[in-house]
């Protein structure tokens, strides 16, 4: 899936500090971030033989999964503001991470290979990046989501009334 911010920043900081770079393998997600995928192909399956499609492939390994689709919903959307293919969003805002040399495209046939480089022409604006990176954001994890709890809020910075307000 194209950067988090969170490890986006990661990944910016270790660019800037120790020159790492990225090579990002499936920047389309399988083909999910496509709309090749809707909610009718998710399953509970969880096998672990041998996959005989691409579709199991992904399902198998936890790709293919709701929070996967909300996010090619967003590209989708974006798309279609923009006049291009999901693809290209995908591999467009893959290619804005500043730690990314060259995504490793998948493409089948010369018409997905044009497709793909097609996304060196699209032009994401700051609110497309912001919608992409908001749909894409990871769940807060511990100690984050232990932080923002307000049990925990009130052990770390206690509670005082002072005329009536809440102080912290």
């Amino acid at each position: 899936m194209p950067a988090i911010p969170a490890i986006s920043s990661i990944r910016q900081a270790s660019r800037k500090c120790v020159r790492i770079h990225v090579l990002p393998w499936s920047p389309l997600g399988g083909g999910i971030l496509t709309g090749k995928y809707s909610h009718a192909d998710l399953s509970d399956e969880n096998s672990a033989d041998v996959a005989s499609s691409r579709k199991g492939v992904i399902a198998s390994i936890g790709h293919l999964n709701e929070r996967s689709l909300a996010i090619a919903t967003v590209v989708g959307e974006v798309a279609e503001e923009l006049g291009v293919t999901r693809s290209q969003v995908a591999i467009a805002w893959t290619l804005v991470n500043p730690a990314v040399v060259s995504p490793i495209i998948g493409a089948r046939t010369v018409a997905q290979a044009e497709d793909n480089l097609g996304a060196l022409t699209v032009v994401l604006s700051e609110a497309h990046l912001a919608r992409l990176d908001e749909a894409s954001a990871p769940a807060p994890i511990f100690p984050a989501r232990f932080i923002g709890r307000p049990m925990a809020q009130q052990l770390i910075f206690g509670t005082t009334t002072l005329r009536g307000e809440i102080r912290r």
